[in-house]
């Protein structure tokens, strides 16, 4: 007897009963087959004396691995700002020497804010300020009495009076070291001023 069969819409054959049976023990014929004996066609499942190896057991595709969500990576730190170099500033003494002061950037208060500490400061350079005005306006007086005392020695001089030339030198030097000495004050003052209010 010849019998034929189909891998989908092909039809293989003709094999032999034998050679069917042998085709269904190696999985080739299943048991959903389509079997064509003469006229008659039908599932190999129904042919008698097939037999077909179990079914594999059905494995469930397996199953990708979750890995957990990367967490993003962290900023680097940015580089500590480099410390600010003090700033040198050249002041000049009123002795015409000149000095290399350090001096640093003072944090500015917030606007609108004051401080006891800062009104307690400008008080103190005012009234350092008004000193130096007064020791400079002295100055000036024993400049103007060493003036006076030299104009008295060149008239004691020409009247040939000798005690009033020798009085009005004295009185000429000794007026214009207290005029040099308070111009001096006035200036180491002024320059304290300027040094504090820079450093400010």
């Amino acid at each position: 007897m010849e019998l034929y069969y189909y891998e989908g819409s092909t039809r293989l054959g003709p094999v032999n009963p034998a050679q069917l049976k042998a085709l269904a023990a190696r999985g080739i014929v299943t048991p959903d087959t389509v079997v064509e004996s003469g006229a008659k066609k039908l599932l190999a499942s129904k042919v008698k004396g097939l037999e077909f190896p179990p079914a594999a057991p059905s494995v469930p595709p397996p199953v990708p691995p979750v890995f957990p969500a990367a967490e993003p990576a962290a900023a680097p730190a940015e580089p500590a700002a480099a410390s600010e170099k003090p700033k040198h500033r050249t002041m000049f003494t009123p002795f015409g020497v000149s000095v290399e002061v350090e001096e640093s950037l003072p944090e500015m208060p917030p606007a609108g804010s004051s401080s006891a500490a800062d009104s307690a400061r400008r008080e103190s350079i005012a009234s350092l300020d008004k000193a130096c005005d007064q020791v400079t306006q002295i100055g000036w007086l024993f400049a103007l009495l060493a003036g006076l005392g030299a104009a008295g020695a060149l008239f004691a001089f020409v009247q040939g009076i000798g005690a009033g030339i020798v009085s009005g030198i004295a009185s000429a030097i000794s007026c214009g070291i207290a005029c040099q000495l308070f111009f001096f004050l006035g200036k180491v003052g002024r320059f304290l001023i300027d040094w504090r209010q820079r450093g400010e």
